[in-house]
């Protein structure tokens, strides 16, 4: 992989969690350290990646973050805004779903669905 195609980006916000997509050229373990508005291990891979995701979860709606996203090779501070908590009364739901490459394997390194 090109140094060019490396990257670590906010993909997805939500009230609760925020996802992080990134590309690197060697294998690493990932780690997110929160840095604002309390500091703390928000996430860490339990395999070394070299691309894939990283999903933060269980945080406060309508709040700012700051987080740095560390990998052997690559160290990246992030700021994002969570978005407000969800209010009023639930008057329905619904789901799509379409192609969702389901694959038997453990594994999850690409953003796919597995077991």
């Amino acid at each position: 992989m090109n140094k060019i195609d490396e990257y670590v980006k906010i993909i997805s916000l939500a009230w609760d969690e925020a996802l992080i997509s990134y590309s690197f050229d060697s294998l690493s373990r990932i780690t997110v350290v929160a840095l604002e508005p309390d500091q703390g291990v928000l996430a860490e891979s339990t395999e070394f990646v070299d691309v894939g995701s990283i999903r933060l979860e269980s945080l406060t709606p309508d709040t700012e973050y700051k987080v740095s996203f560390n990998s052997e090779t690559e160290k990246k501070v992030l700021s994002f805004k969570t978005l407000p908590a969800p209010c009023g009364e639930l008057i329905s739901s619904f789901a799509v779903l379409a192609d969702p490459h389901v694959s038997e394997k453990v594994d999850n390194r690409k953003g796919r669905l597995f077991v």
